[in-house]
């Protein structure tokens, strides 16, 4: 859609539009991407490049990483640490919306609260706008599991129990941690959500 669309020239051509973004947005279990990715060594290139490495692929332009936290990249991002079941898994799946509570939505501005954050990202009232939520799908549940299943395996030697596995954890400065942070703070392992946005 073309910046400062408003509301108003939308309304007679919405359908149209949202056939038209139906046909063209992959989403959904088992859907594949539209980056086809040829091999590991290409996804390490998204993992650690984000945003920034996608806009120089040709998916996406350099304004998209000025309204992208970080500018899109997170700095320290080791594709290393990242399990060859997590490539395997992530491979096709960039440039893919998801399925759960992955979404893209049209919407329009009905309402300025702050003019000056208005200004900064080029909306008035009546400016139709698109929310996305998607991330890193199969690849991000995948290494979330792995670091899960690391620290649950850790948490005996420090003595730490917890009711559910998924809030299994270690001490910060764990020498066990090290190189096999999870992608959380403060060690990055990814850029991948950024990059599938």
């Amino acid at each position: 859609m073309s910046p400062g669309l408003d509301r108003d020239r939308l309304r007679p051509r919405i359908r149209a539009v949202m056939d038209r973004l139906d046909a063209a947005i992959p989403r959904g279990v088992g859907t594949k991407g539209v980056w086809r990715l040829p091999d590991r060594r290409a996804l390490e290139q998204v993992l650690t490049g984000g945003a920034r490495f996608a806009v120089e692929q040709g998916h996406g332009v350099t304004r998209d990483l000025q309204r992208c936290e970080d500018g899109g990249v997170l700095d320290g991002a080791d594709a290393a640490t990242v399990s060859d079941r997590a490539i395997e898994r992530g491979l096709g799946q960039i440039g893919s919306l998801g399925s759960g509570n992955h979404f893209l939505e049209v919407q329009a501005v009905d309402r300025i609260y702050d003019d000056g954050a208005a200004a900064s990202m080029g909306l008035a009232e009546g400016t139709v706008c698109v929310m996305i939520h998607t991330g890193s799908r199969g690849l991000g549940h995948q290494i979330c599991t792995d670091h899960v299943r690391q620290m649950e395996n850790a948490m005996g030697r420090f003595g730490i129990e917890v009711p559910d596995r998924q809030l299994a954890c270690v001490p910060v400065n764990s020498p066990r941690v090290g190189r096999t942070w999870p992608p959380w703070q403060p060690r990055p392992t990814t850029d991948a959500p950024t990059a599938n946005c």
